[in-house]
């Protein structure tokens, strides 16, 4: 089957190539705009783009071609991506432009496969990706950075990096003999609360000066003018964005107010959405997005189906949005795309392509088919050890001491973990208050290393009321970054603890702080699996039960005043909580005599008896909350009882073949269904789950 697909793919590039190549030997090549005609000039013909936008970093580099050649099916000309500056200098002065980071070959795939490319620069994009696609060091380097401004100690890094990638783009621009016709410089800018147009103007000129008067540079806004009063810069083309359903002329005019002529261009239409944690999965009706695509073609308009294939924010790339309370994307990228985050046909393909047909040839051939999955069934995981066990591998260079808590920036920390330790004496037992306002985003709190419960920035649940005993307790904070904000005014925010802890208001000193990045998985090869340490831990007094029937009583009267009004608040809090524990308790009993909610490193051994690899999902139905890695691979976040996201994807190269052995590891942060072994599975399915509980 995987044979025929690769034989499919062959004969369709050879066929695309015969269909899409027509330029002659020696002519000057040109695309431009025609501001009488309101057209584009693609060598002097009149042109229009009907784009995809599928971005090289969420899709497998053995998988280019396969998306590619689907798209070409679909009737697309043209593929859109961004460039994702953090993927690609993620130390300062440190790039990476090879394998799937290698844009260039994207790009000449690309032009192979018979399309152009509408290429988006930055250095800010948004895409749901961490920090918009800016480096995290960049908070480093200076936490009060203006971030998308003129700001000099912002402005000399992105210089820096400019310097170093348009050298690369130039040669790929379609004047030069490559795909790229336009290029866009920054994103959506007039949603940003700068308006900085120095910035602008500066960045404008630097594109030009690297790239030459004979490419085309152009701007994306919303399609309404509050947007584009900002967006709009001389000298750079301004392009709308909206989604099915929008008013169509009424986005249109929009751009004429601030482009008289010229074509009209939605370079982000919408045919789906974005998914956040415990919120559902985001659908849009096929018919809907076909209606509002045929309005805008019949108009002659070049758009961009934004996304044609979404992908997958392998590892811990995702982003998050700041609405009415933080929330952060889940590992898939879907999209609810024509191309689903595996690359396969879906209805809504179907039903576009069937309007691409009458404003565009299709190449000839039939669509292509579904890529086969595989289903493995269950693997068994063995404990390795709980966090305290193995913090000495995990974070070998030992903690930082520190009087206050230090930020993941200010450790020089990308992603991942910080776990955050210190000593807290107590005359007596009791319950206390412990203050975590500053917790970005997520902290599992251990008192003498028994879980105490949970804070969440996602329901702003930030106090916890935990047990003390007589004497010294030592005191664990392990803080999660789930995801830095991508989008909007408040980008500038740091991870980890931003500000003091305080327990009834005593502010808390003399921290260890233990960076746990996971980005060397090399270590995880020397974990041993003890399943007999199940049984060892007991839970104590300080259980789940406990803390949620004590967490509200323990706050005190003048905790209560502070919090001006936030008794509603904890209660929510609690509530939720509660909520999300109970959806727990549904998929499986909590084990008695194990302690399920410390932290754990959980690893699977297992041998393929298949010489037939294919993609597949991971099910973590049953577990609670963590991150995955196959063979060393980062697949991505788990949290299938808050949802809506249950399967992680798991591309095929990613396996070992027989007989070599293959090692999926856990770190799952607050329970695992592992009352003995036949409970601690975890099932390879051949199909996705992305809209499991919310």
């Amino acid at each position: 089957m995987m044979a025929k697909q690769a034989l499919y793919v062959l004969l369709l590039t050879v066929l695309l190539y015969v269909h899409f190549t027509e330029q002659k030997v020696g002519e000057k090549r040109s695309f431009t705009i025609d501001y009488e005609k309101d057209q584009w000039l693609k060598d002097g013909e009149p042109f229009r783009y009907i784009a995809g936008a599928m971005h090289y970093f969420r899709v497998p580099k053995p998988y280019w071609k396969d998306r590619m050649a689907k798209m070409a099916a679909a009737g697309l000309n043209a593929i859109q991506t961004y460039i994702s500056w953090n993927m690609h200098e993620p130390q300062p002065g440190v790039y990476n432009f090879e394998d799937g980071n290698d844009f260039a070959a994207y790009l000449q795939l690309a032009q192979e496969m018979g399309f152009v490319v509408i290429l988006r620069v930055g250095p800010y994009i948004d895409s749901e990706r961490d920090l918009g696609g800016l480096p995290f060091w960049l908070l480093q380097k200076n936490p009060h950075m203006r971030l998308r401004t003129n700001d000099p100690s912002y402005l000399q890094y992105v210089d820096r990096w400019l310097d170093v990638l348009l050298p690369k783009v130039k040669p790929l621009l379609y004047v030069n003999g490559g795909p790229v016709i336009t290029v866009q410089v920054e994103n959506e800018y007039g949603s940003y609360y700068a308006c900085d147009f120095d910035y602008m103007h500066h960045l404008r000129d630097k594109f030009r000066q690297q790239l030459g008067k004979d490419v085309v540079l152009f701007t994306t806004d919303g399609g309404t003018e509050g947007f584009l009063k900002c967006g709009k810069v001389d000298g750079l083309y301004s392009t709308v964005d909206f989604g099915s359903g929008s008013d169509v002329k009424a986005a249109f005019e929009a751009q004429r107010n601030h482009e008289p002529h010229g074509p009209l261009v939605n370079s982000e239409f919408y045919p789906g959405w974005i998914d956040h944690w415990s919120y559902k999965h985001e659908t849009v009706d096929a018919d809907r997005v076909a209606k509002t695509l045929y309005e805008m073609l019949a108009m002659n308009a070049s758009v961009t189906i934004y996304m044609f294939e979404g992908g997958t924010s392998f590892g811990f790339y995702n982003g998050a949005n700041l609405g009415d309370s933080y929330m952060p994307s889940p590992t898939s990228y879907d999209f609810d795309a024509p191309l689903n985050e595996v690359g396969d046909v879906t209805h809504k393909f179907l039903v576009l392509r069937n309007i691409i047909r009458q404003f565009n040839p299709l190449p000839p051939g039939p669509v292509p088919p579904i890529t086969p999955k595989m289903s493995l069934g269950s693997v068994s995981f063995q404990l390795s050890g709980t966090l305290m066990d193995l913090l000495s591998k995990l974070s070998p260079q030992g903690p930082i001491n520190s009087t206050s808590p230090l930020t993941f920036e200010e450790v020089g920390q990308d992603y991942g973990f910080i776990l955050y330790r210190t000593v807290v004496k107590s005359d007596s037992v009791g319950l206390v208050v412990l203050n975590l306002t500053s917790v970005r985003d997520r902290a599992h709190v251990l008192v003498n290393e028994v879980p105490a419960g949970v804070v969440n920035r996602m329901d702003d649940s930030y106090y916890l009321g935990i047990t003390l005993s007589a004497g010294e307790n030592r005191l664990d904070i392990l803080v999660e970054n789930l995801g830095r904000i991508c989008y909007g005014t408040f980008m500038n925010e740091s991870k980890g603890l931003i500000g003091d802890v305080s327990i009834d208001g005593g502010i808390l000193k003399n921290w260890k702080i233990y960076p746990l990045p996971f980005n060397n998985t090399n270590v995880f090869n020397t974990f041993s699996t003890q399943s007999n340490k199940l049984t060892h831990r007991k839970q104590n007094h300080t259980s789940r039960d406990f803390y949620y029937e004590n967490k509200w009583d323990s706050l005190s009267n003048k905790e209560r005043a502070m919090n001006n009004g936030g008794s509603e608040r904890l209660k929510r809090s609690a509530e939720f909580e509660r909520k999300s524990l109970a959806r727990g308790f549904e998929r499986q009993q909590l084990p008695q005599a194990a302690n399920p909610d410390s932290p754990s490193i959980y690893i699977a051994d297992f041998v393929l008896y298949t010489t037939e690899l294919a993609d597949t999902f991971l099910d973590t139905s049953g577990w609670y909350k963590g991150v995955a890695f196959l063979n060393g691979f980062n697949l991505g976040r788990y949290w299938p009882v808050a949802g809506p996201q249950v399967t992680l994807y798991v591309p095929a190269m990613l396996f070992r073949p027989y007989p070599a052995k293959n090692r999926l590891v856990l770190f799952e942060l607050e329970w695992a269904p592992c009352q003995g072994a036949h409970n601690c599975t975890m099932q390879f399915i051949n199909y996705p789950i992305l809209d499991g509980p919310v």
